[in-house]
């Protein structure tokens, strides 16, 4: 009798363990199929599929035909929301001051988070590690301030650095200035975490792909 029980136990715990990586594997090809989708959907847009926009998008940012002969474009893809889906990036190649956007997908249609061709001195441009980098260059002083998405396409603000080497001749201007946050530090600390934060995680060329 024992060895029949344990022979049903054997059974019982063998079909359940099957039950558990059936369903594991079934997860996992649901998450890669609809990640392959978003993809599939951002990479139709790059390529000039406008059909995938959300209604309004056209009328509520400055999205320009990225198969113009008048410039080129190039794309990336990264997690900036954190919820394991990817968001396509568009820039000006190798000239995020001369245009930067970043497009989702919600509901299967592309919403743009973001689009800027006018502010030449302030350009957003994306981190390895799925941050963000809103990069401001003024006068001889430069604002770095790394921040995130969060999955409505709302930014929220990790970190600010700031920095002056050079006042012009205006002696009235501290110079130089070395800020974290706000509060001031030295020229090594503010390296050090310019660094670690920033220049660790820049992405190099073959992470861009040209539309």
């Amino acid at each position: 009798m024992k060895r029949s029980i344990n022979i049903i136990t054997k059974r019982a715990v063998l079909a359940a363990s099957l039950a558990c990586a059936i369903s594991i594997t079934a997860c996992s090809q649901d998450s890669t199929g609809a990640d392959a989708d978003t993809k599939d959907i951002l990479t139709k847009f790059a390529l000039g599929d406008t059909s995938v926009l959300k209604d309004g998008q056209q009328e509520e940012w400055y999205i320009p035909d990225f198969q113009s002969d008048e410039f080129t474009y190039e794309y990336t893809l990264l997690d900036l929301d954190g919820d394991g889906k990817e968001e396509m990036i568009i820039q000006m190649e190798n000239q995020p001051e001369g245009f930067s956007s970043v497009f989702h997908v919600e509901d299967n249609k592309v919403v743009c988070w973001f689009s800027d061709s006018l502010e030449q001195t302030c350009f957003d441009y994306p981190l390895d590690n799925g941050n963000m980098v809103e990069e401001y260059n003024y006068g001889e002083s430069i604002t770095y301030t790394i921040f995130k998405y969060d999955a409505t396409g709302e930014t929220e603000s990790i970190a600010e650095l700031f920095v002056r080497e050079d006042n012009n001749g205006y002696e009235s201007i501290k110079c130089p200035e070395y800020l974290i946050d706000g509060n001031e530090v030295s020229k090594e600390k503010f390296e050090q975490k310019l660094k670690s934060q920033i220049l660790d995680h820049q992405l190099d060329a073959s992470a861009w792909t040209k539309i």
